[in-house]
């Protein structure tokens, strides 16, 4: 299982995932989100060490904004109705979110290079993970995310789906958007 902690917003939040063994690290430049870090992510990309990805998320953003902001991360992530032909067209690594209710073939992707993961969120009527978990997930070729609801009380329940999968966790270690240590270091 690998970590990625995501919505963080500051030089605290990024060194608790840091000490909490994150594999990836995610900004959200969603800007309805309460998590939307705007342009103060620049100052807090050096904090983040190389091994660990940097992830910039959006949700149905302009090109030109996705194409501006790509050279600083390791990883997009697409958490909207953004097309294969659109997420293929910045020529980097991805993560496409699908919810999990939704038909989609998953064969166009991994036809990719560029394809990294598939990220699953239950669906709701909201961007950025619904909050809500579920126990159904199918068999995927690669390896895939596991969104929403994760939290110290589900956590070894999820740990025992599969060993093929990444776990993203935002809401459920924070308290007013700001992550708490204590949860975090009980997700490992």
């Amino acid at each position: 299982m690998k970590i990625k902690f995501c919505g963080v917003k500051n030089k605290n939040d990024i060194l608790k995932a840091i000490l909490c063994k994150a594999n990836l690290i995610g900004f959200n430049f969603y800007k309805k989100s309460k998590r939307y870090i705007n342009g103060n992510f620049f100052s807090l990309l050096k904090y983040i060490p190389s091994y660990i990805y940097k992830i910039a998320l959006f949700v149905n953003e302009e090109y030109n904004v996705i194409n501006k902001l790509k050279k600083y991360f390791d990883l997009l992530q697409f958490h909207g109705n953004e097309s294969f032909i659109f997420c293929e067209s910045f020529k980097k690594k991805y993560i496409k979110t699908i919810k999990i209710n939704k038909k989609i073939d998953f064969n166009v992707f991994y036809s990719s290079n560029n394809f990294f993961s598939f990220l699953i969120d239950k669906k709701s009527f909201q961007y950025g993970g619904s909050g809500n978990n579920f126990q159904i997930f199918k068999n995927l070729k690669k390896n895939f995310f596991i969104s929403g609801g994760i939290d110290i009380f589900n956590i070894n329940k999820i740990k025992r789906i599969s060993s093929s999968y990444y776990i993203d966790i935002c809401s459920g270690l924070e308290f007013k958007e700001i992550k708490n240590i204590k949860k975090m270091l009980k997700i490992n």
